[in-house]
């Protein structure tokens, strides 16, 4: 007889982190825009810029029917070199900018192009687009008209030429 068969696992009344991860919020709902909004083009290097962005209209459609995806547009970066930078959305002042934080929604990163090395600066030219359909849900701001978002360089020299909001 098979003594394995006949075993069952414990009933757990509590919810297990490994089967929903969630990151923990470190900010609070409310939605605090930036006393000054940045113009473009803006070159991200030391400190963190932050943007109120409208959200695209419903015109006829519900919000939840399509993603909200964030689009960030990158004029100018250096090839050649290391950079990166978070992106968050509704992140209050002050807090902790952390990518373990629930209001990060992505981070962009360009690895140094060293076999191009002797040609010359290579310049790139790209956009991010990062969903935030999911944070909106978890934050509670699916009705809101706008969002902030915060860009945190890490590592190098970003020229950025504007933040915008659309549905796909």
């Amino acid at each position: 007889m098979n003594n394995f068969a006949s075993y069952r696992y414990k009933d757990c009344d509590k919810e297990n982190p490994w089967i929903s991860p969630l990151p923990a919020m470190v900010g609070t709902r409310l939605l605090v825009k930036p006393a000054t909004e940045p113009t473009f083009p803006v070159i991200l290097e030391m400190t963190a810029v932050s943007m109120a962005v409208k959200r695209p209209g419903k015109d006829g459609r519900t919000r939840m029917e399509e993603e909200v995806v964030v689009v960030v547009e990158i004029v100018e970066f250096d090839r050649n070199k290391y950079v990166k930078f978070d992106v968050f959305v509704n992140a209050t002042e002050g807090m902790e900018m952390k990518t373990s934080a629930m209001e990060c929604v992505g981070s962009f990163v360009s690895l140094a192009h060293l076999h191009r090395t002797g040609r010359g600066e290579m310049v790139g030219r790209t956009e991010l687009r990062l969903g935030i359909t999911a944070l909106l849900n978890g934050i509670a701001a699916t009705e809101d008209d706008e969002v902030v978002v915060t860009l945190v360089p890490r590592v190098g020299t970003v020229k950025i030429g504007g933040i915008r909001s659309i549905l796909t």
